[in-house]
């Protein structure tokens, strides 16, 4: 099992149309048997007291292959931005290579 977390804090510019953040980014992550592995994450702004972000993955490896899959939603809203939702699949064939593909509503 490991965990982790993170404090940023970064200060306002003045004359900028970004004000400071302050946010905590955390994640854990387990190996659940000799091939298979997973992992929880996420993002939380501690002045607007919101989550921002969250994500899981579920990831197999062998001798041979890694197989990721990724799921993230952010909820994170302004002018341009609208929350989303993310799945990925990630194969990587560890003599060859590695193919991505990836779903975006």
């Amino acid at each position: 099992l490991s965990v982790s977390a993170n404090y940023l804090f970064i200060v306002g510019q003045q004359d900028s149309e970004f004000g400071g953040r302050e946010e905590i980014v955390y994640s854990a992550s387990s190996r659940l048997n000799r091939f298979w592995r997973i992992a929880f994450s996420g993002v939380n702004d501690l002045v607007a007291n919101e989550t921002r972000a969250v994500g899981a993955q579920l990831i197999y490896e062998n001798e041979c292959i890694v197989l990721t899959t990724d799921a993230r939603r952010t909820f994170f809203e302004d002018r341009d931005l609208k929350p989303s939702d993310q799945i990925s699949f990630h194969v990587v064939l560890k003599t060859l290579g590695e193919v991505r593909t990836g779903i975006s509503p």
